[in-house]
């Protein structure tokens, strides 16, 4: 999910197929993180509807909305970590917002260029 919402972010498919330019994928960095746990608000399903959102909010083009919405859950007296909301381009998938609040409750463990992260290989040269 994270390859589609970063390397496809804005790339169209051509019969059913991305044709991903080699340099494209030298720079993005997979990271992996430890930490306790996080309180997130939960921005799916039934919850979204009881928050008077809907779909748009991970299914617009502008950023305009998601970015409203993220300034009033951040003001929320629950003081959450973040969000979770169901991903743009892979909306079978959720994906998280963290807030800057929760850097002291998650560590970076390493980066390492996506190429060099195992099994990303898998992701990026698949066939159909």
């Amino acid at each position: 999910m994270a390859f589609a919402e970063t390397v496809l972010h804005d790339e169209a498919p051509v019969r059913g197929r991305f044709a991903i330019a080699p340099e494209a994928l030298a720079s993005p960095i997979c990271g992996e993180f430890s930490g306790g746990d996080l309180r997130l608000a939960n921005m799916t399903g039934a919850a979204l509807k009881r928050s008077g959102a809907n779909s748009s909010l991970s299914s617009c083009d502008s950023y305009e909305l998601p970015h409203r919405w993220s300034v009033t859950i951040h003001k929320h007296p629950e003081t959450v970590d973040g969000f979770m909301y169901m991903s743009r381009h892979m909306n079978s998938e959720k994906a998280v917002v963290l807030f800057d609040r929760a850097a002291t409750k998650v560590q970076a463990k390493r980066y390492v260029p996506l190429l060099d992260y195992p099994g990303a290989l898998r992701a990026v040269c698949t066939s159909a």
